[in-house]
């Protein structure tokens, strides 16, 4: 911002004249700059008897989980994974039901990480629509003034 024209009379002035063009210069260059969604991670520890190694596996391939690592101790197999928060609602019940109850699992935070566009997409329209918006997002055209 550049210049700006202000009212005259102190009564009138203040920063209720500035936010408009600030929010549009600002939501303008969000929309340049090619944004992207972040989603935050679990690290998640599961200790299980070997032979329902296989289940767990299976069920956090299911959840976009990606394995880190796995050792034995004894009879028991430490699986090291991370799996996106929004993905883990429910695991409880499903690793309890995989494994008979038999598993015993941590979690902790484990940092963000880039959503696939595809799914970025997708998200984005639901939570346009669970609050009642368009579900297309606005464009760069919608938002920036033509120059």
């Amino acid at each position: 911002l550049v210049d700006a024209k202000i009212h005259e009379d102190n009564v009138h002035r203040g920063p209720a004249q500035i936010y408009p063009a600030i929010r549009t210069a600002i939501h303008c260059a969000m929309m340049k700059s090619n944004p992207v969604l972040y989603e935050p991670y679990q690290k998640v520890v599961i200790n299980v008897p070997y032979e329902y190694m296989g289940s767990v596996s299976r069920e956090m391939n299911q959840r976009r989980g990606q394995l880190i690592d796995m050792r034995q101790e004894g009879e028991v197999m430490i699986i090291i994974s991370e799996a996106p928060v929004a993905e883990m609602f429910g695991f409880a019940g499903a690793i309890r039901g995989a494994t008979s109850g038999r598993a015993l699992w941590s979690t902790e935070h484990a940092g963000f990480k880039r959503v696939p566009t595809e799914l970025a997409i997708n998200i984005i329209r639901q939570i346009r629509q669970r609050k009642g918006l368009n579900p297309n997002p606005p464009t760069e055209k919608d938002i920036c003034p033509q120059q």
